[in-house]
């Protein structure tokens, strides 16, 4: 139970990291377009 577990919180961080790197580029694209314009 104990792998099962952590291989699923592993892809669970992995999925959050992920989805927090898209995140940080989306708002550093729009603070970006803000300067531009």
């Amino acid at each position: 139970h104990s792998l099962v577990k952590h291989d699923d919180l592993s892809r669970l961080d992995m999925a959050f990291f992920n989805m927090n790197g898209y995140i940080s580029i989306t708002v550093f694209v729009f603070t970006l377009l803000d300067y531009v314009i």
